[in-house]
């Protein structure tokens, strides 16, 4: 502060404006920088200023005699007065610090014009330090363009947490850290607040009896004296618009008009101009405005007093309604349970529960219901909406015994029955997963848009066959209720849908335009966008054009394994690279699922594994798969692989013939095409394996599926066998065989699992006897599998083997 308030002596004829409210330590501050530059060698004179100086006469006569100048002057205008004292200033050896304080009790205008004279043409040896508690109206514009003013607010006179436990520690008074915490957090190191909670601690002696008195209490009574000065000279309607703005956390603007009249922005303006206890974030219409705690706990304490606890009952309750029409639930039911108007508290919990648990704030609703009456608290359509919430969780237990609760009711006292009966089955299929819709002629429709939104989301999930139709409908009812959580569940899930039809291109436009949703409702980091950012990763990966860009692997943990797949080629080692891909894999199987996705992840990321020759991983990411996705056919395709890689290929065919019997337009039928005809073809059966790859292009050229005939080793040999022999498929077909990563990120070599054992060896400096030992074998034997290993690898040395294994991807 002293650092501050010497700029002004710095500039030489500068001033000093410090402005904050009353109890912040103004005068102390000043009094502190006096003591640190000393009075030896200065004049220091200070004016304690009063209503009575608004008399211009009197106030220039009061600041001359302060500095031992002449009061007297020929013209006794006030510029005059001030003009003579400049000249006085000017002649006087030495400096001179001028200490105007309280200067906010001055409002007399020709008082202020003779001042912002002064002010503006001070002699350099001259510091004027003007101490009020909001801005007096002198021309501070014009003086900080010239360069003369230092402003000093009351941000710089707040204690901060260290200062506050240096006080505390100064007067031998013990705290712990958390009481610090708490202290700096009630009084928001306004200076006299933070004296009187020190005066609290030394008098009662423990931290217990010190805090309840500061927090518990709605009245703080050692703040009193400090708030009723505050207060002291304010009209009654001021005082009607503080109490009536203290009742919510904070209010805008529009809230304030709503409790204190159509004058609510004014008087929000002038209380802020005479720098009251309001903090404010935001801009425009959107500024939130807050009272420090410690206000806001005596205003609402005079509330009740003066206007007692019907009125404060009232106030809550047009509070409530206020945040309902603002859509902001949580805090309307808190407001209404607070009024204690049952007939309200069962009103709001009826028509805004469901966007309450469909939005984010439904823990903060449900947590205000816990307040409740016991009879709406405990109504079974509460139970329904608790369990809607569990399921948001993924808390199925919690979910499971909220619906066997509303299961066994008759009925429900907050909505008309055909409401809770068609909720009621909506939720238990929701939280049962089981197929089928509902049936609208058991459980007619209702009048209810929130309702119905999300029975058509329930439905789409439950019966995928119809899901197209459905979501839109929900699509439009999300829109039209307007509640972003469900109009994004209902784009994301519109995007999967068009994927599992194995429309790729829909799908990314979808899910682009669902993320693009997502951004501008502030819902990038919930579960839909992280499936909608999975369905765009995943049709770039598998087109093969656009790079997957890379993501949060807590929040999209699919997009992000997705990423490191289409980075696998340009990996130093793409080994460490692929255990990284595989364990990012089995954590996206643990999470929310991700429909079409999730079950095309896991299939990427095997085929990875396989090439790397790691079987064991892979059957370990099918298997979590599964678990999650149930038998799709993108796992059976999997276990194919696997069966392959292993030297089954008669079981790998069988599961392969099984897949595609299946009439689902799913992207991945091109993997299991492609990865029939490499089994046809290595069995001797050129025309079924032609066939094959045909039927592969064929469905794959519409979307530009290109990562299959990457991913599936033996695939590029039967490209390059039927080059242009593919009639109006080979522009296709030449563009896959054309790419780089075509030719340097595949390999045709296929070693045996025993040669794979060996190979792994060959890095270290073991002999062949000692990699016999380790492997438990004869060095005979470890010899066949090297003269195998060089022969594929075109290698004569072991060193050349290293290197080409290398180079392929096998080490």
């Amino acid at each position: 502060m002293c650092e501050r308030l010497n700029r002004a002596r710095d500039i030489g004829g500068g001033t000093a404006l410090l402005s904050s409210v009353a109890g912040s330590g103004k005068t102390v501050a000043v009094v502190s920088w006096l003591e640190c530059i000393g009075t030896r060698g200065r004049t220091v004179a200070w004016t304690t200023l009063g209503e009575q100086h608004n008399d211009p006469v009197l106030f220039w006569d009061t600041v001359a005699a302060s500095v031992g100048a002449p009061t007297a002057t020929p013209d006794p205008s006030p510029r005059a007065a001030a003009a003579a004292l400049l000249r006085w200033l000017d002649a006087t050896p030495g400096e001179v610090v001028i200490v105007l304080d309280d200067a906010h009790v001055l409002h007399d205008p020709i008082t202020l014009s003779a001042l912002s004279f002064f002010l503006s043409r001070l002699p350099k040896p001259v510091t004027i330090v003007v101490a009020a508690r909001f801005d007096p109206p002198v021309a501070w514009p014009q003086l900080d363009a010239s360069g003369v003013l230092v402003r000093v607010g009351g941000d710089s006179l707040r204690f901060t947490r260290d200062e506050t436990r240096e006080l505390f520690e100064g007067e031998r008074v013990r705290v712990s850290e958390s009481d610090v915490d708490e202290i700096v957090g009630t009084t928001r190191g306004w200076a006299a607040m933070v004296r009187f909670v020190l005066l609290l601690f030394a008098e009662t002696g423990t931290r217990p009896a010190a805090l309840d008195s500061l927090t518990a209490s709605r009245r703080p009574v050692a703040a009193d004296r400090i708030v009723d000065e505050l207060l002291a000279s304010m009209s009654p309607r001021t005082r009607r618009f503080l109490a009536a703005t203290a009742v919510p956390d904070d209010f805008t603007t529009d809230l304030a008009a709503a409790l204190a009249g159509p004058r609510a922005e004014h008087t929000l303006a002038r209380l802020l101009a005479t720098n009251f206890p309001i903090s404010r974030t935001g801009s425009g219409r959107s500024e939130v405005y807050r009272y420090h705690p410690m206000m806001r706990a005596y205003l609402l304490a005079e509330l009740t007093r003066t206007m007692g606890h019907e009125r404060r009952a009232a106030l809550d309750a047009q509070v409530g309604r206020w945040f309902e029409r603002e859509r902001q639930p949580d805090r309307a039911l808190g407001h209404l349970v607070a009024s204690g108007d049952h007939g309200e508290i069962a009103r709001c919990v009826a028509e805004s529960g469901p966007r309450a648990v469909w939005s984010g704030s439904g823990t903060a609703w449900l947590r205000a219901l816990d307040d409740a009456p016991a009879d709406i608290g405990g109504d079974p359509f509460v139970h329904l909406l608790r369990a809607m919430h569990a399921v948001r969780h993924r808390e199925f237990g919690g979910a499971r015994a909220f619906v066997d609760i509303a299961n066994a009711a008759v009925g429900s006292d907050l909505c008309p029955p055909h409401v809770f009966a068609r909720l009621r089955v909506a939720v238990t299929r929701d939280v049962e997963g089981a197929l089928g819709i509902l049936d609208a002629g058991d459980v007619p429709p209702t009048d209810r848009p929130d309702v119905e939104c999300y029975v058509a989301l329930v439905e789409a999930r439950t019966d995928p066959a119809a899901a197209a139709p459905l979501l839109h409908r929900a699509l439009a009812l999300a829109e039209h209720v307007r509640i972003p959580e469900l109009e994004l569940a209902a784009r994301a899930l519109l995007a999967a849908d068009a994927g599992a039809h194995g429309s790729l291109t829909v799908m990314a436009g979808r899910a682009e335009a669902a993320l693009a949703f997502a951004a501008g409702a502030g819902l990038r980091q919930s579960v839909d966008a992280a499936r909608s950012g999975a369905l765009l990763a995943l049709q770039r990966y598998l087109t093969a054009e656009v790079p997957v860009r890379g993501a949060d692997p807590a929040a999209d943990p699919v997009a992000y394994a997705l990423a490191e797949l289409d980075g696998l080629a340009d990996s130093d080692d793409r080994a460490v690279a692929a255990q990284t891909i595989a364990r990012a894999a089995r954590r996206s199987a643990e999470g929310p699922p991700v429909p079409v996705a999730g079950p095309m992840l896991a299939l990427a990321t095997t085929w990875m594994l396989l090439e790397l020759h790691e079987p064991e991983h892979a059957r370990s990411v099918v298997r979590a798969a599964h678990d999650l996705y149930g038998d799709v056919a993108e796992c059976e395709i999997g276990r194919a692989a696997i069966d392959v890689a292993c030297g089954h290929a008669g079981d790998a065919r069988v599961r392969l013939d099984s897949v595609l019997t299946r009439t689902d337009p799913s992207p991945s039928r091109v993997d299991a095409l492609v990865l029939r005809a490499v089994v046809r073809a290595e069995a001797g059966d050129r025309v079924g394996s032609d066939a094959d790859i045909e039927a592969a292009l064929l469905a794959a050229e519409p979307e530009r599926l290109v990562r299959p005939f990457l991913a599936v080793r033996g695939a590029m040999a039967l490209l390059d066998a039927g080059a242009g022999r593919f009639g109006c498929l080979d522009e296709f077909a030449e563009t896959i065989r054309h790419r780089p990563d075509a030719v340097h990120a595949r390999s045709a070599v296929i070693l045996t699992a025993a040669e794979t054992r060996v190979l792994r060896q060959l890095p270290s400096p073991c002999t062949a006897g000692e990699i016999a030992a380790v492997l438990g074998v004869s060095v005979n034997t470890v010899k066949t599998h090297l003269r195998g290993i060089y022969g594929k690898l075109g290698a004569s040395t072991r060193t050349e083997a290293v290197g080409a294994a290398r180079a392929i991807g096998l080490l």
